[in-house]
């Protein structure tokens, strides 16, 4: 018996040794991607933190399917006697301002004198009128005889920090903000091809229908904040970054603390140096770190001020800082962050919000 397998060894070595190696490759093969899987799991909750940016393709006014959605702009009137609203455009969803389209937008603005509800405006306008005027101060008025308009070929560029169209809706002079609140303008923003030519998949048409209301000053109708990622059933430490989002309409200052050796704010929000956020003097203002580790940023929020962009939204990246462990994760959300809470009840929490309208 010995001899026969012995003898059947030495005719059959070659396809013996091939076996052999074949068997040796396809095990080590085997382990170097059971390792690699693992990694790309243990790596997966850092990588995928939070839900996508959304659409970006934003406005302070315009929104998807806003056709007949009434977008009131409360204003002041101006010296002229004209009634002036800031339509702002912007390459990066409200979600996540750090996340910029990764092309350039080519678009068309297109607007209509519609009544409230987004319909045919159905009565005249005598004497009055609305004026749009795009970023390069090009005009078109609309009045009874010229009820609808466009500019075309308008862009939002690609770069390395975002980008900003300027509209300027204008109502003439003569207008009662109490009693002609049902004329309005519907404004489109509609995506059009991308440089190559090609229809964009995953941007769509943005829109509003404008009209006016009046208010005596910048008095605040509320500002808050809140943890995007926080929900009823999920705790904290399911990730390993968060999105601090503020918002609100008027006046506001908004403090907001944290702590240094348990998270980090992203720098690109708020450090001169880095930061990728084209803000007014004196919006943003970061008062550095105090002697107990405590980080204080300041910022001065008005809706009703054009110099700040009428912005009535700012999103925050914070991430945690050097934890790899999750027994050192914040127990609960209250740990991590506090909003408007006395003292004694922000104890503890790693991140601080205080917001005085």
């Amino acid at each position: 018996m010995a001899n026969r397998i012995y003898r059947f060894v030495k005719k059959q070595w070659l396809l013996i040794w091939i076996v052999a190696v074949s068997v040796t490759l396809f095990s080590m093969s085997f382990i170097v991607f059971a390792e690699y899987t693992a990694t790309v799991s243990s790596m997966h909750r850092v990588v995928v933190s939070k839900a996508g940016p959304g659409m970006r393709f934003s406005s302070n006014i315009l929104v998807e399917s806003g056709d007949n959605v009434y977008r009131p702009k409360y204003t002041k009137t101006k010296a002229s006697g004209t009634y002036d609203c800031d339509l702002y455009l912007w390459n990066y969803s409200l979600d996540d301002l750090n996340s910029l389209y990764p092309l350039d937008i080519n678009y068309d603005l297109e607007f209509k004198l519609t009544d409230k509800s987004g319909n045919d405006l159905a009565v005249s306008m005598g004497n009055r009128s609305i004026t749009v005027i795009a970023p390069d101060n090009t005009s078109v008025v609309l009045n009874d005889s010229n009820t609808s308009g466009s500019f075309t070929n308008q862009k939002l560029a690609y770069g390395s920090v975002s980008d900003t169209d300027h509209f300027i809706i204008r109502f003439s002079s003569g207008w009662s903000v109490e009693n002609d609140d049902d004329y309005c303008i519907r404004v489109r923003a509609v995506p059009t091809l991308d440089n190559n030519g090609n229809v964009y998949q995953d941007l769509r048409t943005i829109s509003g229908v404008i009209g006016l209301k009046t208010t005596s000053s910048s008095a605040s109708n509320g500002w808050k904040a809140s943890i995007s990622e926080k929900t009823d059933t999920n705790s904290p430490v399911d990730f390993d970054g968060y999105n601090l989002i503020v918002s609100g309409s008027g006046a506001a200052t908004i403090t907001i603390k944290w702590d240094t050796s348990k998270v980090e704010l992203n720098k690109y929000f708020y450090d001169n140096l880095k930061k990728v956020y084209s803000f007014a003097a004196n919006e943003v203002i970061d008062q550095g770190v105090d002697l107990s580790g405590w980080h204080t940023l300041v910022i001065n929020a008005d809706t009703g001020d054009t110099a700040k962009e009428n912005r009535n939204r700012y999103s925050i990246q914070l991430y945690k800082k050097g934890i790899l462990d999750d027994t050192t994760d914040p127990a609960t959300w209250d740990t991590l962050f506090a909003y408007n809470k006395a003292s004694d009840e922000q104890t503890g929490a790693w991140i601080r919000v205080n917001i005085s309208q």
